[in-house]
């Protein structure tokens, strides 16, 4: 997911006075290159995880490998498709649930406040502000208060120490010999897996020697 936060994060920061394409365009040959070597490594350790002896690791790298995998590919297509449709519906001004209608005229201050202009009287502007702006003013002039700062730094500690003290407390026995057992595979299936892996390598390579080739010719 946090593929998600980069693009969007990269996205947000990029000229308005662009068209959407041209915007999208520029993010991907940002960060597409540090989300797929992200992406490659996460899967690769995965991928040396489902040579455990042990099921319950060996299971739970295969089904993590696989998300990875798929979930980056939803990334680059996918989502991406739906930050183009989310970005035109703004420009539109519509509303996010009902998108059908759409939401008055609306400027926002430096203040953070929106100035909205009415749909009767052109003339009649007015300074609102979110209920969601206002919980985060009162919610950190309250953490901004001497007591309050006291209070979260005495809770930390203590619960930290609570927390140390039931670790030293812990006992378990885990022996690996019980949980071990001999991986049965056949030699199609270990084929059909080391092709799709390699096959996915491959496209993962070329994806970063493109998206770098880009990136170098964007800076010349």
């Amino acid at each position: 997911m946090d593929d998600t936060f980069i693009i969007t994060g990269e996205f947000a920061h990029s000229s308005p006075r662009k068209s959407i394409e041209d915007r999208v365009r520029e993010t991907m040959m940002e960060v597409g290159l540090s989300i797929s070597v992200t992406t490659v490594t996460t899967a690769v350790a995965f991928s040396l995880g489902c040579l455990s002896d042990i099921p319950a690791v060996r299971s739970l790298c295969l089904y993590a490998g696989t998300t990875i995998v798929v979930d980056f590919i939803y990334q680059i297509t996918i989502f991406i498709a739906i930050l183009v449709l989310e970005e035109r519906r703004i420009e539109a001004k519509r509303y996010d649930i009902c998108c059908c209608f759409k939401a008055k005229s609306e400027t926002t201050n430096e203040h953070g406040c929106q100035v909205i202009t009415g749909n009767n009287s052109p003339n009649e502007v007015r300074l609102t502000q979110g209920a969601a702006e206002r919980f985060m003013v009162w919610y950190s002039d309250q953490l901004l208060r001497p007591w309050v700062k006291a209070f979260v730094l005495v809770s930390s500690l203590l619960f930290l120490a609570i927390c140390g003290y039931n670790a030293t407390q812990l006992t378990q026995e885990f022996t690996s010999q019980s949980s071990i057992q001999p991986i049965r595979m056949s030699p199609r299936l270990r084929k059909l897996i080391k092709n799709t892996l390699l096959g996915f390598f491959q496209l993962m390579f070329t994806f970063v020697t493109w998206t770098s080739q880009m990136r170098k010719s964007k800076i010349k």
